[in-house]
């Protein structure tokens, strides 16, 4: 049994201590709902993810074994073989997707043009879309925790600065405007809080030497 729960922020450069869970009752639940899933096969991957909405004989149990059984056939029989064969899909793949469906210069619109019906189009879409949803969602969630946490933000003239880098909170297909639309809804208008979204060049080698100074 462990006694400790710690919150921590990962990035693609860093791992940074934010805080030590010190309530028991939670630490207990966290560790009953560990054990109870810790002999179930979860996806670990976007390709296992896209396999539990593909067309498939043999079963595994998996943690989404329910779930599976309510998307069965989601695609053509043509479509799902043909995912089903992709060793890999990465995140510019499906955002070259979801910017032009239609176009052969991507792997799953390569894919799509050969043997996808025209439902198949919009259900791919809206898969890879909720996906982008999910991530926007999750970012602006700790975005807003982390300026409510500041305690700033509390006059439109001294709005909380956040620094954000990277393709994929600028490029990713609606990635942006969603985060920023989630802020301005819970940081504005629910709490009366005032933020501004920024971006530098170098941010990570200033960030890293200040850092080192504090």
């Amino acid at each position: 049994m462990i006694d400790k729960a710690y919150l921590i922020g990962v990035t693609e450069d860093n791992i940074n201590l934010l805080g030590e869970i010190d309530d028991k009752e939670l630490i207990t639940a966290m560790n009953l709902n560990s054990d109870k899933k810790a002999n179930i096969k979860k996806p670990a991957t976007f390709n296992e993810v896209l396999e539990l909405f593909l067309q498939k004989g043999s079963k595994k149990k998996s943690v989404f074994s329910q779930e599976e059984s309510k998307v069965e056939n989601l695609f053509s029989e043509k479509l799902s073989e043909k995912l089903s064969q992709l060793d890999s899909l990465t995140q510019i793949e499906m955002d070259s997707f979801l910017h032009a469906p239609y176009s052969t210069n991507s792997k799953l619109g390569s894919i799509m043009a050969e043997c996808a019906k025209d439902d198949d189009y919009d259900v791919l879409f809206q898969l890879l879309d909720a996906l982008v949803e999910r991530c926007a969602r999750m970012a602006a969630a700790i975005l807003s925790a982390c300026v409510i946490k500041s305690g700033e933000g509390k006059t439109a003239d001294k709005p909380v600065c956040i620094l954000c880098n990277g393709t994929s909170f600028f490029k990713t297909y609606k990635v942006r405007q969603r985060v920023l639309g989630y802020l301005e809804e819970i940081l504005v208008k629910e709490r009366g809080l005032y933020f501004d979204v920024i971006s530098r060049e170098n941010d990570i080698t200033l960030g890293t030497a200040i850092g080192g100074l504090l």
